[in-house]
């Protein structure tokens, strides 16, 4: 670490965990205009937490973390699911502040799981907002076998639905649950989602998105997949144009363009629309941008959202050159002027 000036060491100790560095020439003409002595040092001063500087005004001012930690832990035979990977037994993850994750307490073969501590709690799935550092763990315990001439059938739900069986047992509410049977019973699971999630599937011991029968010669497990549904379609998107140059664009109730003043309208969503550039004054068009693009003059748009779009037209560049067989001038004309 470099030393530093007295006034800049008076500076920097209104800061947490300070550290001096080289102010760079940008930082402190930024400060200056700023009008802030402290943060003129601020700018070069390290930390490895938040930083709050005195401003002249005598408040402060504080730097949100944008990284936060995930730290998981499991007691007893299982793993949790969700987050980007599988946890089983201490980890600690990296998170953009803000990060929404959806976890899952997954028992192994034999076990069960019994409820959630810290961040989380309770025994069916958890959902975190991370807008700062989270510890939490899962519980799971160990099951006794199933009697003479029963299986086991275990049901883990991904995602937010509810999984019943018939015959009856089985009631899975965003949960991991599990049942014992008779051997040879045929056990059938019926999966329905929550508000605003949709059911995607069955996995390892069924498959589909029907409702899913299995015939228990062996302990099974049954994963039911929910996801998120999309959000609705609004009824209506706007449809917005500009051009550039002289010409103008039409279609879909636009008007856009020169004197034409028809730049925004407002459609029917899943409509689909074609539009047209067409150059005046002597121009030509000079291509699309926005949602449209290519030289075509034409483009066909399907509107699901808010669109804009752009059509840009130039002048022609002519070229005047003498015709009597001499080496004489060549001139250049476009729309403005002769060179």
């Amino acid at each position: 670490m470099l030393a530093c000036s007295p006034a800049r060491e008076k500076a920097c100790r209104t800061l947490t965990e300070c550290q001096c560095f080289p102010l760079r020439l940008g930082e402190a003409l930024r400060a200056l205009i700023l009008g802030s002595l402290a943060l003129a040092f601020a700018a070069s001063c390290g930390s490895s937490s938040s930083i709050s500087a005195s401003t002249p005004e005598g408040g402060s001012g504080r730097t949100s973390p944008t990284q936060v930690n995930l730290k998981i832990s499991t007691a007893g035979n299982g793993l949790v699911r969700g987050a980007g990977a599988d946890c089983r037994g201490s980890c600690t993850a990296p998170y953009a502040s803000g990060t929404q994750v959806h976890l899952v307490a997954v028992p192994d073969s034999g076990a069960s799981f019994v409820a959630w501590s810290g961040a989380c709690s309770g025994t069916g799935t958890c959902d975190l907002t991370l807008d700062g550092d989270r510890e939490l763990s899962a519980t799971f315990a160990t099951l006794p076998p199933p009697p003479p001439n029963q299986h086991r059938l275990s049901v883990i739900v991904q995602g937010k639905g509810r999984v019943t069986s018939s015959p009856g047992g089985l009631d899975c509410d965003s949960s991991t649950c599990a049942a014992d049977f008779a051997a040879g019973t045929s056990v059938t699971l019926t999966a329905t989602a929550d508000s605003g999630f949709s059911f995607a599937g069955w996995g390892t011991d069924c498959s589909g998105g029907g409702d899913c029968t299995v015939t228990l010669s062996k302990d099974a497990t049954v994963y039911a997949n929910f996801v998120v549904q999309p959000p609705p379609l609004p009824s209506q998107v706007h449809l917005s144009a500009s051009t550039s140059g002289p010409g103008t664009i039409t279609g879909a109730g636009l008007n856009c363009g020169d004197s034409s003043s028809t730049c925004d309208v407002t459609v029917a969503s899943g409509s689909t629309v074609t539009l047209t550039a067409t150059a005046t004054g002597g121009a030509r068009f000079a291509g699309w941008g926005g949602a449209c693009s290519g030289m075509s003059a034409t483009c066909q748009l399907t509107l699901q959202a808010d669109t804009s779009v752009k059509a840009e037209f130039r002048f022609e560049a002519l070229v005047l050159a003498p015709n009597d067989e001499t080496n004489g001038t060549v001139i250049a004309l476009n729309s403005t002027r002769v060179f």
